[in-house]
C-alpha cells in the first residue's frame, strides 16, 4: 500500500501522532502556493517511499492553540513523530534527503532512536 499525504483536523492530530506504531510526518503550513510546492515535492517522494509512514498536512494559519501545543514558530514546519515524540523537525524549505535519512535511521534503529 502506498503512503499518501492526507489532510487532518486539529482534533485528530494528537491521536495520529501518539497512537501510531509507524513514523508520522506532519506538515504544518498555510494554505498558499508555496505550501503546495512543498506538497508536490512530498507527493513525488512518497510515491517512491518503500517504508511505511503516515504523512499528514494541517493548515495552522488561524490555530494559535495548535501552534503552541506543537511548538510551531513558522511555516512551513515539518515534524517527524514516532510513538508520541517529536524526533526531528524542519522549518522552511524541506530537504527531502534529510527527511529520508532520519526515517531510515528511525526505522533501522526503532527501539534506540532519540533526537540528539
Amino acid at each position: 500500500m502506498k503512503t499518501m499525504i492526507k489532510p487532518i483536523e486539529d482534533k485528530l492530530l494528537a491521536k495520529a501522532v501518539n497512537d501510531g506504531q509507524i513514523p508520522v510526518l506532519v506538515c504544518f503550513m498555510l494554505d498558499s502556493i508555496e505550501a503546495y510546492k512543498h506538497i508536490e515535492l512530498l507527493q513525488g517522494w512518497v510515491v517512491q517511499l518503500d517504508r511505511m509512514i503516515d504523512i499528514y498536512m494541517i493548515n495552522d494559519g488561524d490555530k494559535e492553540e495548535l501552534r503552541k501545543r506543537y511548538g510551531i514558530h513558522g511555516t512551513p514546519t515539518f515534524q517527524l513523530h514516532y510513538r508520541g515524540e517529536v524526533v526531528e523537525e524542519w522549518l522552511g524549505a524541506l530537504n527531502l534527503k534529510a527527511v529520508e535519512q532520519e526515517l531510515e535511521k528511525l526505522i533501522s534503529n526503532q527501539s534506540n532512536f532519540r533526537k540528539t
